[in-house]
């Protein structure tokens, strides 16, 4: 099996290929649960071939994961929820219906942002189904250009009161699974543990990342617009006394939210550079896209991180060119 093509990033792929990098059954295992290029049939398929071929491992507990005595057991017990759970899904019942939720391009003139990018929305809808086939039909005849849906599954309430029963699942245009995307109020406090089990995990993989870098989490698969911004730490830094102790912690206690990567990037408004972070440092890519109008600052940022640019010169272009694209937007 190769491992590396289940990490999102084509460049940390690419890294950590070339440096030859080996992941144990653990990291292997979180690999394919968090990859977002193969479909749920896909990570059942690496599951099984990881539990034929690589050594199994016990699973210490964590603060959001439990202790597991076996990876293999855990790893098919979590295979059988997710095919018990979609089953059910697929399976029509009158008292159930299907929601199809499109994520779609937004019309910006050419379906394109002012920097050239792809925007996407992803639409609720009103409309619900008794099938899912017949759910699957009519909206990719009314949603030509989606190629995503969030699906969701929900019973129908005899009362206010009642709580909801839902399972959602992200699916592509043939209606293929590619993610449980949530199971709300259908599991015991057992399943719920097992299920969110990977989320309690944390992994260290070798990134080819600088300082003043400037880049994206990829998560356009999703339907989700690029969002660059010019990279300023790793979870996995450990340059100084305080992020070797940080990189400690999380090793033995670190859990997918402290998976970040933290820089500066523009605020919704494009008027003014803010704070950024992702919690998917898996996803990071190189930003190779439109670097023009109020992105130019963040060309400026990495200057000054590079050390091409002092703080006083750094800041007169910052406010040089986000006042001049404010000018042009009122002209």
């Amino acid at each position: 099996m190769n491992i590396y093509e289940f990490i999102n990033s084509k460049d940390i792929r690419r890294h950590c290929e070339k440096i030859g990098h080996t992941f144990n059954s653990m990291e292997a295992a979180f690999l394919i649960y968090q990859s977002q290029n193969h479909t749920l049939a896909e990570k059942h398929n690496a599951w099984k071939e990881l539990i034929a071929t690589m050594p199994d491992t016990v699973i210490e507990e964590r603060f959001n994961c439990p202790h597991y005595y076996s990876l293999h057991v855990f790893l098919q017990q979590y295979m059988a929820l997710e095919d018990r759970w979609l089953t059910e899904f697929f399976q029509a019942y009158s008292t159930c219906v299907y929601r199809f939720d499109p994520v779609i391009p937004l019309p910006w003139g050419n379906n394109y942002s002012k920097y050239g990018e792809q925007d996407f929305e992803r639409i609720t809808s009103e409309q619900v189904y008794h099938s899912f086939s017949d759910g699957l039909v009519l909206e990719k005849e009314d949603w030509e250009n989606s190629q995503i849906f969030y699906v969701e599954k929900m019973r129908i309430r005899s009362n206010f009161h009642e709580p909801s029963a839902n399972i959602c699942v992200l699916i592509d245009r043939d209606g293929v699974p590619f993610e449980i995307d949530g199971l709300r109020n259908i599991m015991t406090d057992e399943e719920n543990a097992l299920y969110d089990s990977f989320e309690g995990m944390w992994i260290d993989v070798p990134t080819p990342f600088q300082k003043g870098d400037i880049v994206f989490a990829n998560h356009q698969k999703l339907g989700r617009t690029p969002t660059p911004f010019v990279l300023t730490s790793l979870c996995t830094d450990k340059n100084t006394e305080s992020e070797r102790k940080r990189y400690e912690r999380l090793l033995k206690r670190g859990d997918t939210t402290d998976m970040f990567a933290c820089g500066h990037g523009l605020s919704k408004s494009y008027e003014e550079i803010c704070p950024t972070d992702t919690v998917d440092y898996l996803s990071l890519e190189y930003f190779r896209g439109n670097l023009g109008r109020n992105r130019r600052v963040l060309k400026v940022i990495q200057d000054f991180y590079h050390g091409e640019l002092d703080v006083g010169d750094c800041m007169n272009a910052y406010h040089s060119i986000l006042s001049e694209e404010y000018w042009k937007k009122e002209e």
